[in-house]
């Protein structure tokens, strides 16, 4: 019988898979990376619910040792490779450890009364043995139960070590033993030859002890294979096993010496005490203790057998050459000073310490609670051995085995630390053999805070990276949940002064802090499906700000890795919290100052998918639509066409023109209708640029023609339908403040007769003038405050050395002062930008690039894009009507264009135009008029 833990384990192994196929690396639970088994595991204790954390804690032990053995096949597979298998055995010990740590989070955890034996019968007994008042004890006493626990855990990982069988009683993992091998046949045969002076010459039990003589060489060896392994079966709690074997070997005498305090031993814990209370059940096994107790006093038997076995450790520990019998009998009286020579790991010392104190403070206060126990003067009573021992006058525990047990369990690990190499302190077994002692001592804050600085090498301020090992990172992010999980539930089990509840507290913070490392680890190993299992145990800003880190990354992804991390956020996370961060995204993509030119723009329109991807953000969608389409056409140079093309009918849902706002409707079809002029012009210049041979000229010719009148067509229905149209700022409502963002990198033109309007082919990015051209727009600004309304503001500065190509210009409206206008203060402030966008608040030849243009106000926004974009519609009218008059001089299309732009008044567009682009438009002109008048030439 395993008792509470088997179960535990059982339904931790039952756990169902909780991703979709589609998301995991692989449908077989078996071959699922750590990770992924480890977020299966949180997924089912903090999503759906199914598991506490507390038997959770099992399956992620058994996760870390399955992990662990198949690294260590891994290594004997490649012992060859030394370097490589060294690391491996490295991986797998650490593994190891961190299976040994859930373990102990799982004893902490569990329910007392699995701990210990229960009560044997009904209410209806006339009492309890001390067997049965040592458990009570246990359970009322904070400072014994935890002692208890500790013994447990570490009991029960020296149980699972051997792989004991019960149903089969195998003792092979403790030593091969034949049946009755301990009668001593072979002494017994030098005793009768007399071949053999210095062996014992009789075969009682204490022979060894009285005449300081050893067995025969063959009786010895087989002698000290069977204390190693009746120790190892101590060690592991199981008493009974090891009474057992003795018996299988035909030593009854010494089974009988270890049964002092019961089978299964006087203070049994974990499965070996359900065990125990499945024994003494029985009405004839109890009713055989209790009447020993009231004849006899509760403690006469137990005192005089465990004063027995202090002498007989001592006596055989002296001789030197049976450490490990001395060992066996110092674990029954809790003598720690012969106990320590046999233990060979930082676990056997500590479990030494925890058994040693608390079988003697237990004894202790069953004395006291004892009213008709003999205390039992051993000094004039026995004489053991033929030399008296030194005893307590009133009984046992004596003072000498008081006097090396500590006073405390920060003492006893304080003890047990000794026993540590300097090396060891300093590698993994150091490092969770630390953390194991600060959750047994329940100082859980300071677990984490240990943990991090593990995580960041020892330096909490300084540290950017981890200085870890995934191991570590993973174990550290995973022991932070489960201990605010477990120490949040209001009928927790575990021992601590931690304030959970705080958000902003020591603990939670250092939860958030080691979760988000985590994630940050999953991030760069591509673990897409894993992290937003993790991402929703962050608060607010880490969410936001680890999250948009994993969604930045994905902005090179295909669109359906895109798409299943939305789905898997969407899954995961509060919808509120989902949209925000992708808003984040979208605008953080958009400001991003550190991409090239063309890179921005394609970022601009993949980070423009994450919002377009969500289903019920149709007005937010239509309003950033609105928005990237200003900054591309704004922005105008080769290749946005394309890019807005690909946004607007690609990406944008076709159910935003439905359900969207109707005002940005209304705005996206207009910019639909421009990029439709946008890209028949771009057809047009890219037929020129095609390669045709002398032969197929005229066929080129041709090509550009029919391009060119498709072209015009286009672009004169958009300046006769009004674009964009707006009336006045009259109809605005007056609003408590606008501001306008720019942001542009600095152009200049190379070739001025051969550069047309804003053409980026002419124009080479300046980042070394950056300041030149800050300093004279700053200048000119001022002049427009001055000329101003006191109303109107500005700031304009350089961006970081790293990012110089780039500038920032803000220009704000606040609250009209008196005498002023709301409409005025923003038509001032429309002109302004307006201008800036132009190249007019810059020195001659230089022209601002745009990549960001953001504006409070809607009206402001649609304006500055008007007053930009018509005299570039117009312009490349012309362009396409001078290059149809070299072919007829009949053509009257666009002429129209000049009478238009030089009309003022409401119907008029003179107001658009800049002093250079009115220049350009007369000279795009004359080049029509020049083109007619030559063809005429020609036809004369």
């Amino acid at each position: 019988m395993r008792g509470e833990l088997d179960q535990d384990k059982a339904r931790a192994s039952a756990f169902p898979l909780p991703f979709q196929d589609d998301l995991l690396e692989t449908d077989n639970l078996a071959e699922l990376s750590l990770e992924s088994e480890f977020a299966r595991i949180v997924e089912q204790v903090f999503v759906s619910k199914s598991v506490d954390a507390e038997t959770a804690c099992l399956a992620l032990e058994q996760a870390c040792k399955n992990q662990a053995e198949k690294i260590q096949g891994e290594a004997r597979e490649n012992m060859h490779r030394l370097g490589i298998s060294r690391d491996m055995e490295t991986q797998a010990n650490e593994l190891k450890l961190e299976s040994q740590t859930w373990r102990l989070l799982w004893h902490l955890s569990s329910d007392v009364e699995s701990l210990v034996q229960r009560q044997s019968v009904t209410s209806a007994s006339p009492g309890k043995t001390s067997r049965e008042i040592a458990a009570s004890l246990i359970q009322e006493e904070k400072g014994l139960l935890q002692l208890a626990k500790i013994i447990y855990w570490l009991e029960s990982m020296s149980q699972d070590a051997l792989n004991w069988s019960e149903e089969q009683g195998d003792y092979s993992e403790v030593g091969r033993f034949a049946k009755n091998e301990g009668l001593l046949q072979e002494t017994k045969h030098a005793i009768e030859r007399g071949v053999d002076k210095d062996i014992v010459t009789e075969l009682d039990p204490d022979a060894v002890s009285r005449q300081d003589l050893p067995l025969a060489a063959d009786n010895m060896e087989d002698e000290e294979r069977l204390m190693k392994g009746v120790w190892k079966l101590v060690r592991c709690g199981c008493t009974h096993h090891a009474t057992d074997l003795c018996c299988h070997v035909g030593e009854y005498w010494r089974a009988s010496s270890l049964l002092g305090s019961g089978r299964y031993g006087g203070l049994p814990v974990g499965n070996v005490a359900q065990e125990a209370t499945e024994y003494y059940r029985t009405e004839e096994a109890f009713e055989e203790e209790y009447a020993s107790e009231v004849e006899n006093g509760r403690l006469f038997h137990i005192n005089i057998w465990k004063w027995t076995c202090f002498v007989l450790s001592k006596k055989l520990s002296e001789s030197g050459r049976y450490t490990m019998e001395a060992a066996v009998y110092a674990v029954m009286c809790g003598f720690i000073e012969h106990i320590l020579p046999a233990c060979e790991s930082w676990e056997d010392v500590l479990w030494a310490y925890s058994k040693a104190w608390l079988d003697v403070q237990i004894h202790c206060q069953l004395s006291g609670l004892s009213t008709e126990a003999r205390m039992l003067d051993v000094q004039d009573k026995f004489n053991v051995g033929g030399a008296k021992a030194a005893a307590s006058p009133t009984g046992w525990p004596v003072s000498e085995v008081m006097e090396k047990l500590p006073g405390s369990i920060e003492e006893m690990f304080a003890n047990v630390s000794s026993f540590w190499s300097g090396r060891e302190r300093q590698s993994a077994p150091g490092h969770f053999r630390k953390l194991q002692e600060k959750m047994v001592l329940g100082k859980f804050e300071d677990v984490l805070l240990f943990a991090l600085s593990l995580v960041f090498d020892q330096d909490l301020l300084k540290g950017e990276e981890p200085g870890c090992g995934p191991i570590l990172i993973r174990f550290a992010a995973h022991l932070g949940l489960w201990l605010l999980e477990i120490l949040s539930n209001t009928e927790c089990k575990v021992q601590s002064t931690a304030d959970v509840a705080n958000e902003f507290g020591v603990f939670q913070d250092s939860v958030n802090r080691l979760v988000q490392i985590y994630i940050v680890h999953l991030i760069e190993n591509r673990k897409n499906s894993l992290i937003p299992v993790y991402a929703l145990h962050l608060r607010r800003g880490l969410l936001d700000e680890t999250y948009c880190i994993f969604l930045d990354t994905l902005s090179k992804a295909s669109f359906e890795e895109r798409q299943e991390a939305v789905h898997l956020g969407t899954s995961y996370l509060p919808r509120d919290d989902f949209s925000r961060i992708i808003r984040k995204v979208t605008v953080a993509s958009r400001m991003n100052r550190t991409l090239d030119h063309a890179a921005y723009v394609a970022a601009k329109i993949r980070s423009s998918e994450w919002i377009c991807m969500l289903d019920d953000t149709h007005s937010e969608v239509a309003e950033h639509a609105c928005l990237v389409s200003r900054e591309l056409a704004l922005l105008d140079t080769i290749g946005t066409s394309d890019s807005l093309a690909y946004f607007l009918h690609e990406v944008l849902p076709e159910d935003v023109i439905e359900r969207g706002a109707e005002e940005a409707i209304t705005e996206i079809l207009e910019w639909k209708a421009w990029l439709d002029f946008s890209i028949s012009f771009s057809e047009w210049r890219r037929c020129g640029e095609e390669e045709y041979s002398a032969e197929q000229d005229d066929l080129m010719l041709l090509h550009m023609k029919e391009r060119a009148e498709v072209s015009l067509a286009k672009g004169l229905q958009l300046v006769k339908t009004a674009w964009m149209q707006f009336t006045s700022f009259e109809n605005v409502q007056e609003v408590p403040s606008s501001e306008v963002q720019l942001l542009v990198s600095v152009g200049k033109q190379l070739d001025d007769e051969s550069a047309e309007i804003l053409d980026p082919v002419s124009f080479v990015y300046l980042p070394d003038e950056t300041r030149e051209v800050e300093e004279y727009a700053r200048i000119e600004l001022e002049k427009w405050k001055a000329d101003s309304p006191t109303s109107m503001d500005f700031s304009i500065r350089a961006c970081p050395s790293e990012q110089s190509s780039l500038f920032e210009l803000n220009l704000s409206f606040f609250t009209a002062s008196e005498g002023v206008s709301t409409s005025s203060s923003l038509e001032k402030i429309v002109s302004v930008a307006t201008s800036f966008l132009k190249g007019e608040l810059m020195p001659f030849g230089y022209f601002p690039i745009v990549r960001v243009f953001d504006s409070t106000s809607h009206e402001i926004a649609r304006e500055v894009c008007r007053r930009v974009c018509i005299p570039r519609l117009c312009l490349k009218c012309l362009q396409l009507r001078s290059f149809l008059c070299t072919f007829d001089n009949t053509v009257q299309a666009g002429s129209e264009i000049v009478q238009l732009a030089a009309r003022g008044g409401e119907k008029g567009i003179s107001y658009l135009f800049s002093t250079n682009e009115a220049r350009q438009m007369l000279a795009l002109e004359q080049q029509a008029c020049c083109a007619i008048l030559r063809h005429d030439n020609l036809m004369l």
